[in-house]
């Protein structure tokens, strides 16, 4: 266990969420609860819980900064730009740009999709993300009902957290990114129309 010497100057989230996988992995997510992280990580549980709230917050601490660089990415891309690219840019540009936190991302994916609890939380997190395709999918198709925008929006979620739990496994590196993009192009209305196994 990695000694305590008072409190730290700064807590690495990564690091938290790195040490609470290879617990909740190895233990269960139920089986185990802060006293393994702060045990794992040499941070007390006061501070643990000042900066993460609940244990689900620890997985769910990158949403944030992937939403912003969704809506930065779709900013970029012009509006009478078709719909699926400009999702799948911006969808692309939402994931990690790093191997570590792109592996921890696939990682927690694997973990909340065996989880109805954290599922159920990362449903809460992602609302932001999921506004960002219900706007621009408004803006792009203003006749569709609501329903449908949110229906586009949910199926870009599944698609890319599904495949990025699908590829927690893959060691190479761009793997899970490689993964993600390859479940998005099946999105494209373009490729379901034209299949051939329809």
């Amino acid at each position: 266990m990695p000694p305590r010497t008072g409190r730290p100057s700064a807590v690495r989230a990564a690091d938290v969420l790195e040490a609470a996988l290879a617990i909740w992995t190895t233990e269960g997510y139920h089986q185990t609860g802060w006293r393994e992280i702060s045990d794992a990580t040499g941070l007390s549980i006061r501070t643990l819980i000042r900066h993460f709230h609940t244990r689900a917050d620890v997985l769910m601490h990158g949403v944030p900064e992937s939403t912003a660089r969704f809506r930065n990415a779709l900013a970029a891309i012009p509006e009478s730009a078709p719909l699926h690219g400009a999702l799948r840019v911006g969808v692309m540009d939402s994931l990690p740009h790093d191997p570590l936190h792109m592996s921890l991302a696939a990682r927690s994916s694997r973990l909340v999709d065996s989880v109805p609890e954290l599922s159920a939380a990362a449903h809460r997190a992602y609302v932001p993300w999921r506004e960002l395709i219900v706007s621009r999918a408004s803006a792009c198709m203003p006749d569709a009902p609501g329903a449908v925008h949110q229906a586009i929006a949910s199926a870009y979620q599944t698609a890319t957290l599904t495949a990025l739990a699908e590829s927690e496994l893959k060691v190479s590196e761009g793997a899970q990114r490689a993964s993600v993009e390859v479940a998005l192009s099946w999105l494209d209305p373009n490729r379901l129309s034209s299949s051939s196994d329809c």
